[in-house]
């Protein structure tokens, strides 16, 4: 038997995103979703029109790059009447993945993207848990492989422009932030994972996808629908005991 949670979850409008938004609210849980526009917020009512109608899914836009993000997040929340059980963060932005016209990033994007996948999800969490009346007991950081190797150059064709090392180096802070929280949290009854997912297939070239498939032990890309089963488990009492872990999902890639 699944028990249901209030899920924040940032990014809902992404390609793993929407996967995730389905699927936990289909398992039965209160979904709140966050978005970088209010045009997609609406969307993404639109599209859970049912569960937004029984009152188990909301979405509002936030801008992750404000300072205050974590009191804003908490202001946005007490109006709806609904603090999580669990965060899952998963915010991105393709804005921050820019580099130069001579491949080398400046400083903005990185500030950007470390923005997004390390200082955001921090004041979110440190905010989350000092509400009075918080509830929160789970939180699972969205990874990646790149967290965790160094970008395969073999894999592209502009390596630069297509794997940015901004993404690489936040994304291995990432990891390393919820070992942090793991440790910092545990006095208060909060687990702190990571999951470091592989290629998910959707918007990439035959090529490219032949590719990954040469470079992977399992030989392709995973599907959409394999990044909710290790959330899932998570979410679940099967994992009570897990903190400040990194589960890899890759089909082998990081074992060679």
């Amino acid at each position: 038997m699944v028990t249901t949670r209030t899920i924040l979850l940032t990014g809902a409008s992404g390609k793993i995103g929407r996967v995730l938004t389905l699927a936990l609210l289909n398992e039965g849980h209160s979904v709140i979703g966050t978005t970088h526009r209010k045009e997609s917020a609406e969307r993404l009512m639109d599209d859970f029109a049912a569960f937004a109608k029984a009152g188990t899914f909301h979405a509002f836009d936030v801008d992750f790059s404000q300072q205050e993000v974590g009191p804003n997040i908490v202001d946005t929340l007490a109006a709806y009447g609904a603090f999580p059980d669990v965060v899952i963060h998963n915010a991105r932005s393709q804005g921050a993945l820019a580099i130069g016209p001579d491949n080398v990033t400046r400083r903005d994007a990185f500030i950007e993207e470390l923005t997004l996948d390390v200082m955001a999800p921090y004041e979110m969490t440190m905010a989350l848990v000092a509400v009075p009346q918080t509830r929160l007991n789970n939180i699972i950081l969205i990874s990646s492989i790149y967290g965790v190797v160094a970008a395969n150059s073999h894999l592209y064709d502009d390596p630069a422009s297509q794997s940015p090392i901004q993404y690489s180096v936040a994304k291995a802070a990432q990891i390393h932030l919820a070992r942090e929280l793991a440790i910092r949290l545990s006095g208060q009854g909060v687990r702190v994972n990571a999951v470091s997912f592989g290629g998910v297939e959707g918007r990439v070239s035959e090529a490219f996808k032949a590719r990954y498939a040469n470079l992977c032990p399992q030989g392709r890309m995973l599907d959409e629908s394999e990044v909710i089963a290790p959330i899932s488990y998570l979410l679940s009492e099967g994992a009570s005991g897990m903190t400040g872990q990194n589960l890899i999902v890759d089909g082998g890639w990081t074992s060679w």
